[in-house]
């Protein structure tokens, strides 16, 4: 984070008086977010098995067959370029799927990270302040 960025989420969350080795704390906490995955046929037999994943594709294709937004998402799995990282494709896996195969799939794009804040890069951001 850059110092300007380290001041921001200071005032933001109002932790002004808090000693900075706890404003590190907090700004380092883990955080799930969503990075672009493009997934494709392959991608959901790995995910959920060859039998799992076979009975769940042969649903959708049959549903692609008399449902428009299927069937262009269903094109986007044949040519693995659907990407499960976009709130519309989660939106659209969570209205389709079984939420065991959703919450494999959705979490093919998801990601923890954390912000490795030092106290001290506290330090030097809140001088002034």
């Amino acid at each position: 984070m850059t110092h300007a960025e380290i001041r921001a989420a200071i005032i933001e969350n109002g932790w002004q008086g808090l000693p900075p080795g706890e404003i590190a704390a907090a700004l380092n906490a883990p955080q799930t977010v969503l990075v672009e995955r493009m997934i494709g046929v392959g991608t959901v037999l790995d995910a959920l098995g060859p039998a799992n994943g076979a009975a769940l594709l042969d649903q959708v294709k049959a549903v692609a067959e008399t449902d428009a937004v299927v069937r262009y998402g269903w094109m986007l799995l044949e040519s693995a370029s659907l990407d499960v990282g976009l709130d519309s494709t989660r939106t659209m896996l969570d209205a389709l799927l079984p939420v065991e195969a959703t919450t494999v799939l959705k979490g093919l794009a998801e990601r923890t990270v954390t912000a490795n804040v030092t106290h001290q890069q506290v330090i030097d951001a809140t001088e002034g302040m």
